[in-house]
């Protein structure tokens, strides 16, 4: 997955089949493979807003009531994996600093609102905090980084494309392209 101009600096593989889980959660009806990504901006109080519209490809694990996607991540600008699992809901929050601000932070939270054989939709919201201590140099490293301290929550539409069962893997090479390899 990537973003127009960003390229995914490393190549990342999500095996299928090598997570162990309990039978006992909630699973999803969800089928690993290569997804198209689509973001809607639900509510966007930052400046610049948040980016939407199509994203690329991205992977999705879906292993019992574990769910593993490759999500957009702002800090680094590459895809970063999200572990979602039954006990906590397929839900997660998380918060970064951001360098070289001082006491600057993204917090981010991701719930599964709705799977399907063809599709996930996950909830996204994003909090910036502290964004006053942020110069230039923050900027040049993080030029879609707001300008004051805001909000916004989104959707994250993933697309069923491409099927991969394991043994296969999802890669994403360095250009940013997902797909599945056997």
């Amino acid at each position: 997955m990537h973003h127009a101009g960003n390229k995914v600096l490393a190549a990342l593989v999500l095996t299928l089949g090598a997570v162990g889980c309990s039978s006992t959660h909630e699973t999803l009806s969800a089928t690993s493979g290569v997804y198209d990504l689509t973001v809607a901006g639900e509510r966007d109080a930052c400046s610049p807003t948040r980016l939407t519209g199509p994203m690329g490809t991205a992977g999705v694990v879906s292993h019992g009531a574990l769910l593993t996607l490759a999500v957009p991540d702002l800090v680094s600008n590459t895809p970063m994996l999200l572990a979602l699992n039954s006990a906590t809901g397929y839900a997660d929050e998380r918060t970064d600093t951001l360098a070289p601000c001082t006491g600057a932070t993204l917090a981010r939270g991701y719930s599964v609102i709705s799977t399907s054989a063809s599709g996930i939709d996950v909830a996204y919201h994003e909090s910036w905090s502290g964004m006053s201590t942020c110069g230039a140099a923050m900027r040049a490293i993080m030029p879609a980084a707001p300008s004051a301290d805001c909000s916004a929550d989104l959707v994250l539409h993933y697309r069923l494309a491409t099927t991969c069962a394991a043994p296969c893997q999802i890669l994403v090479t360095a250009d940013g392209a997902t797909a599945c390899h056997c």
